[in-house]
């Protein structure tokens, strides 16, 4: 991925995390690394469930592809205190954001699709 095109995708994702309750963030695309904003930025109190998120993503693209080929569009999965929402971008790219479990996901989840309209754009320029 381009330096440019990283930088734009880290702007956006970065921008998530000016939301109270989103607690950390990626882009993930099969077969390169992860893309975030610097862990300092992180509000993630358990660093061990973001190195579990971090170190597992690649497999969890299997997963989501074989649900987005059922029409999903994004998947949830809940660990310890942590809602972990893999919102698709394309096939093989996936928008990872961590939010706290108990969450009220209505406005989280307008804020991450506007973040991800705008990643789809930056994808499909390629």
């Amino acid at each position: 991925m381009p330096d440019q095109k990283i930088d734009a995708v880290i702007r956006v994702l970065d921008d998530l995390l000016n939301e109270d309750d989103i607690l950390a963030t990626m882009v993930k695309s099969r077969g390169a690394p992860a893309v975030s904003p610097p862990t300092s930025r992180f509000k993630i109190k358990n660093f061990a469930i973001w190195q579990l998120i971090n170190a597992s993503v690649d497999q969890s693209l299997a997963l989501v592809d074989a649900f987005s080929n059922a029409g999903a569009d994004k998947l949830y999965l809940e660990i310890a205190e942590y809602e972990i929402i893999f919102f698709v971008i394309d096939r093989g790219t996936v928008l990872v954001a961590v939010i706290p479990a108990l969450a009220n996901k209505g406005l989280l989840e307008v804020e991450i699709e506007n973040a991800r309209r705008v990643l789809r754009q930056l994808f499909r320029r390629g």
